[in-house]
């Protein structure tokens, strides 16, 4: 069998995507599968990796490709891929390829012969012949009555270009009312749900009508109400909470659990949780967090 290679990386040097800062907590149930599933270095190279750019999991991230993430921990690109199944098999961690590229190769194919067909015609065979002083008038004449009908085809073009601009501007002056968290979950919630490509989400949604009927089917959703909650989470003042500190505190040393201990206080719990995780509310106020 043949032996690993050795992770080489700069003690301490920055990793791009890591707050050096930041924190992540991992519950003993994660750590028991990961162990029960012999993970290899690179298995934990990886996933202490992902833990660091995404500490909270709330939602599906746009991560950098296998080889950007290889070159940032000291690893192949083969070996990210490998690893990144692992820690699905696990249930550890998921992830999803949104992605998709590829190349005709019969088309590359065809367009080189083409080109070598070209490069051997004769110079007899690509000549061309002048056209006559009669001709190259009524020519000329066929050209003026084009112009009449470009500058039609670019009014026309611009008019649909103004039509265009006021259709974004419904849905560009509806995401001014949401904050960034529930613009991405209301966008994510739409494709998912139409199930067919949508090029556009301004132009789908450019309807007023139609914009209103897709949020209202948002906020019914579970996805909808946990967007809302962590927004009026950032938005209510819990600086000037009394509990504020005691809190912070639990928030900190015992997680998200702690959010679901009380069931009375169980909302609230969870949306100073959110407040706290977004606004690095710790900063100067817990004792291992610096300000």
């Amino acid at each position: 069998m043949p032996r690993q290679k050795a992770l080489h990386l700069v003690s301490e040097a920055p990793i791009p995507g890591i707050d050096l800062k930041g924190f992540c907590q991992t519950p003993n149930i994660m750590l028991v599968k990961a162990m029960r599933a012999k993970f290899t270095s690179a298995d934990w190279c990886l996933w202490a990796y992902l833990q660091a750019v995404d500490p909270y999991g709330d939602r599906m991230q746009d991560l950098p490709t296998p080889k950007e993430i290889g070159e940032a921990v000291g690893l192949s690109e083969r070996q990210i891929k490998r690893s990144l199944s692992n820690l699905e098999e696990a249930g550890v961690y998921s992830y999803e390829v949104v992605k998709l590229r590829g190349q005709n190769v019969a088309g590359a194919l065809a367009k080189e012969l083409c080109k070598k067909k070209r490069e051997k015609k004769t110079p007899d065979q690509s000549k061309m012949t002048d056209l006559s002083q009669t001709d190259r008038f009524v020519q000329d004449e066929t050209d003026l009555s084009q112009t009449d009908r470009f500058v039609q085809d670019e009014t026309d073009l611009s008019s649909d270009i103004y039509k265009d601009r006021a259709r974004d501007q419904t849905y560009l002056d509806f995401i001014q009312t949401l904050s960034d968290n529930e613009r991405e979950s209301f966008e994510k919630f739409v494709r998912k749900n139409w199930k067919e490509e949508i090029r556009s989400i301004r132009a789908f949604l450019s309807d007023k009508e139609y914009l209103e009927e897709w949020y209202s089917k948002f906020l019914a959703s579970s996805d909808g109400r946990e967007a809302k909650k962590q927004a009026i989470a950032v938005q209510y003042d819990w600086d000037s909470d009394p509990r504020l500190l005691d809190w912070l505190y639990k928030a900190y040393y015992e997680g998200y659990l702690w959010t679901q201990s009380d069931e009375v206080e169980r909302e609230q719990r969870t949306a100073f949780f959110f407040w706290a995780q977004e606004t690095n509310a710790y900063a100067g106020r817990v004792a291992d967090e610096p300000a």
